[in-house]
């Protein structure tokens, strides 16, 4: 059975230049977008990649509540 989590991310510019940053934090990963809606898709889309690969360590359930 598939469980669904949310997982925490925060948004913001670049203090010098013109992208918007995305992070989570909690798992490590982060990536960029032009506008902050692009910014948070890519987000999305870089967690759901982080989650699906079988290669890639991930901190247990429990540690992540």
């Amino acid at each position: 059975m598939d469980e669904t989590f949310m997982v925490p991310f925060v948004v913001f510019k670049e203090p010098v230049g013109k992208w918007y940053i995305a992070s989570s934090p909690l798992l490590d990963v982060v990536t960029q977008g032009a506008t902050p809606e692009e910014a948070v898709a890519n987000i999305r889309d870089v967690i759901a990649l982080y989650l699906e690969d079988p290669h890639t360590e991930k901190p247990s359930l429990h540690s992540l509540e």
